[in-house]
């Protein structure tokens, strides 16, 4: 019995040993985990190469490296630069759709070297809302984009917004609702609603349909007069379908 006991205990210690002694058992490499969690800073001449439309893996290879903070909503990237004007420059990469929207930076650039990211033509749209731009210019730039995009972008940025001044000729009334022809004043000739229906379809994108609720600024207004009104997006018009835009409730500019 005492043998027996006496066995066991040894064949236990020879494990326990045995299992301490065991140097083929992988252990995380130091160097290797640096490498994966490495955050970069970014240069001028790095900052320079970036280019809207880059995913992050991309970016991550030009700059070497992880950003030191991320942000979402929207997605933001933190990084610090290097070789700045500045000690303690700063860097903003911003991401939508997992691409490259914009990027910013405060301290790495002197003036002169500043790179200032244009805006894209969707972002240049929705600026045209927010600076009173004509509804000319404005439609012009959004029938530019591919049709599917147009609709993309309405649906999702354009719809419900104000217009702040649009102007045009009523070409007709109709209840609480008048029509503007707001296009290239050098395309319409004083075509009424039915003679542009009828043989100008290709103005009706640049008509806006504003309904009014203000009874008293309708019936003080004609079909030939020159008004400026503002109201929210509803609809949005078509080249393809030849199709005009719509304001909800609309009002009529002094």
């Amino acid at each position: 019995m005492k043998k027996n006991f006496a066995v066991t205990l040894f064949l236990a210690g020879s494990l326990a040993l045995t299992a301490c002694g065991d140097t083929d058992a992988p252990t995380p490499s130091p160097e290797k985990s640096k490498e994966v969690e490495k955050v970069a800073t970014i240069t001028k001449e790095e900052f320079e190469q970036l280019e809207n439309g880059m995913t992050l893996k991309e970016v991550e290879k030009l700059v070497g490296g992880k950003a030191k903070g991320e942000y979402k909503k929207p997605t933001r990237y933190l990084y610090d630069g290097a070789g700045g004007e500045e000690k303690d420059s700063v860097i903003t990469l911003e991401f939508e759709n997992e691409k490259l929207k914009s990027k910013s930076e405060e301290g790495l650039l002197v003036d002169e070297d500043k790179v200032e990211t244009p805006l894209s033509p969707e972002e240049e749209i929705i600026a045209m809302l927010e600076t009173n731009t004509d509804f000319q210019t404005f439609s012009e730039k959004f029938y530019s984009l591919p049709g599917e995009e147009q609709t993309e972008l309405f649906e999702k940025k354009i719809q419900g917004k104000s217009a702040l001044n649009w102007s045009g000729v009523i070409v007709h009334k109709a209840g609480d609702n008048i029509f503007i022809y707001a296009g290239d004043p050098s395309l319409h000739n004083g075509e009424d609603w039915k003679t542009i229906t009828l043989e100008k379809p290709e103005l009706m994108p640049y008509i806006v349909n504003v309904s009014i609720p203000n009874k008293a600024q309708t019936a003080a207004v004609n079909p030939g007069d020159t008004v400026s009104v503002t109201g929210q997006i509803d609809l949005q018009g078509s080249q393809e379908e030849q199709s005009v835009w719509r304001l909800e409730k609309g009002l009529i500019l002094p």
